[in-house]
């Protein structure tokens, strides 16, 4: 891997991943920071959080899905009706 290979840490990789800016890498790596400092050395905390945050993720997801078919369903009814002259 990566990280045993060639030094870097699976942070840095991912942070390297999503912004290639370092100063928004910076910005990051701020807001992580303030979690650890709420959470210390408890991994379990760090796995509950990000559990939350993938459910609300995939929540998020298919909430748009949805919403997107929804639309599509509609504009598909108003040109049924407009195509039946109603």
């Amino acid at each position: 891997m990566l990280s045993g290979s060639f030094g870097f840490g699976a942070l840095e990789l991912r942070l390297a991943s999503v912004a290639s800016d370092e100063e928004l890498r910076e910005r990051i790596s701020d807001q992580l920071a303030r979690v650890v400092t709420l959470f210390g050395a408890d991994l379990q905390r760090y796995g509950e959080l990000a559990a939350q945050l993938e459910a609300r993720e995939l929540a998020q997801r298919r909430r748009e899905r949805f919403l997107k078919l929804g639309r599509a369903v509609e504009d598909a009814v108003a040109a049924t009706l407009t195509a039946l002259g109603l």
